[in-house]
C-alpha cells in the first residue's frame, strides 16, 4: 500500500446534492408525451439569486441564435460555459444590470439580487462559479425547436457542424 493516502475531497453541501429521481425523470419523458419539446431542470435546490442570473444568461442565448431556430440544449451549454469562466468583475456587472432591469417591477426582486450580489462580492474566488455544483447546476433535456413550433435540427457537439465539432 501507498505511504501516504491523499485526504478524500470535502463532501459538497447538502443543497448541492443532486435530487433528480426517478419520479422527476418519469415528470421529464411524460411532459415530453404532452407536445414540450425541450425542459430546463435544475439537478439540486438552486439559489433564487443564482437562478435569476442562470435565466437571465440562458434567455440571452436562446434570442441570440438563428431566428428560424430556437435551440436551448445549446443555449443551456451556453450558460453553463459562461457562468464556469466568467471573472468575479463580469459577474457583478450582470447582477447589477439584472437589479436595475427588475427595480422598476419588482423593488423587492432587485433588493434580493443586490443582496445575493454581495455574497458573490464576498467570496474569494476570482471565478465565483468555477464549481461544477455552480455552473452545472441546470440542464436542459429535448430539441432545437423550430420556428413553427416542430422540432427542429439539434447538433451534439461531437457531430460535424455541433459546437465545438468537426467541420
Amino acid at each position: 500500500p501507498p505511504a501516504h493516502t491523499p485526504p478524500a475531497p470535502p463532501p459538497r453541501p447538502a443543497r448541492h446534492r443532486p435530487t433528480a429521481t426517478p419520479l422527476t425523470i418519469t415528470h421529464v419523458r411524460k411532459t415530453g408525451l404532452g407536445g414540450v419539446n425541450t425542459l430546463v431542470c435544475s439537478l439540486w435546490e438552486v439559489d433564487e439569486g443564482f437562478t435569476a442570473l442562470y435565466a437571465d444568461l440562458f434567455y440571452e442565448r436562446l434570442s441570440g441564435g438563428d431566428p428560424g431556430l430556437v435551440d436551448p440544449v445549446g443555449a443551456a451549454r451556453q450558460t453553463g460555459r459562461w457562468l464556469r469562466e466568467a471573472p468575479k468583475p463580469d459577474v457583478l456587472r450582470r447582477l447589477d444590470r439584472l437589479a436595475d432591469q427588475v427595480r422598476p417591477r419588482s423593488p423587492r426582486g432587485a433588493m434580493a439580487l443586490e443582496a445575493y450580489r454581495f455574497t458573490i462580492e464576498a467570496r474569494p474566488d476570482d471565478i465565483p462559479y468555477a464549481a461544477p455544483w455552480d455552473w452545472a447546476s441546470f440542464y436542459a433535456v429535448g430539441d432545437a425547436i423550430g420556428e413553427a413550433g416542430g422540432t427542429g435540427e439539434h447538433r451534439h457537439p461531437a457531430q460535424p457542424g455541433g459546437e465545438g465539432g468537426g467541420a
